[in-house]
């Protein structure tokens, strides 16, 4: 396993959030979008699961899924279950899709 990572305050960084999409089936003020340059896009589920192996390589201990609606992606099912297993994946959802997919 790699160095432990830090942040600025020297604080143990012990998880990530990748923002799966910018779509939502809302509009509410919770979505921001902050740090976008060309929003719109959604990250290849690919790289997510190659982001969420080097965290866990890094010595993350978890790993937030978040949007927009990260609901809305159609292959959510695929990338979570591609997540290594010694990551906790939490996700952050408005919950309306929430009985259709689970």
């Amino acid at each position: 396993m790699a160095g432990q990572m830090v942040d600025s305050y020297g604080r143990k960084v012990t998880g990530i959030r990748i923002a799966l999409t910018p779509r939502c089936n809302l509009r509410c003020i919770y979505c921001h979008h902050e740090g976008e340059l060309l929003p719109g896009g959604e990250i290849p589920g690919d790289m997510v699961v190659s982001i969420a192996k080097a965290a866990a390589e890094l010595g993350m201990r978890s790993v937030k899924l978040t949007g927009g609606e990260p609901l809305l992606r159609k292959d959510l099912d695929l990338i979570v279950a591609r997540i290594p297993q010694s990551l906790d994946i939490s996700i952050t959802t408005n919950g309306i899709l929430l009985a259709e997919r689970a």
